[in-house]
């Protein structure tokens, strides 16, 4: 008999137990219309419809790049603008390749070698 086992933490509420697309998924459903980002430097503020419409844009051209479930996609994140990361996170959850955060600290020649592989 299979039976599930997770730690989480301190709350008394457990995990979802859904998978991150799936949860963007039921957001979006039930507060479509609602304000989603906002980042006022950038006069961006986006509904979670229009997130997802971003995310899932993002998505469809990572698959069609070739990218195929289980490869791996660097992000270097601390010089993109808050939008442009926002939706970068959220096409990774929604397109086969798993995200790898990449830090710019890790990225020097003496730090994270595999990261310019």
């Amino acid at each position: 008999m299979l039976t599930q086992s997770y730690v989480h933490g301190a709350s008394e509420k457990p995990l979802l137990g859904e998978a991150i697309g799936a949860h963007f998924d039921r957001i979006v459903a039930s507060h479509a219309e609602s304000p989603a980002l906002v980042v006022r430097h950038q006069g961006v503020r986006w509904s979670w419809g229009e997130l997802k419409d971003k995310v899932d844009a993002l998505a469809a051209g990572l698959v069609a790049l070739g990218l195929a479930p289980g490869e791996r996609i660097g992000i270097w994140s601390s010089c993109l603008l808050p939008s442009r990361r926002a939706t970068i996170w959220g096409s990774c959850v929604r397109s086969p390749p798993s995200s790898i955060a990449a830090s710019p600290a890790l990225c020097r020649p003496n730090g994270c070698p595999h990261c310019a592989r």
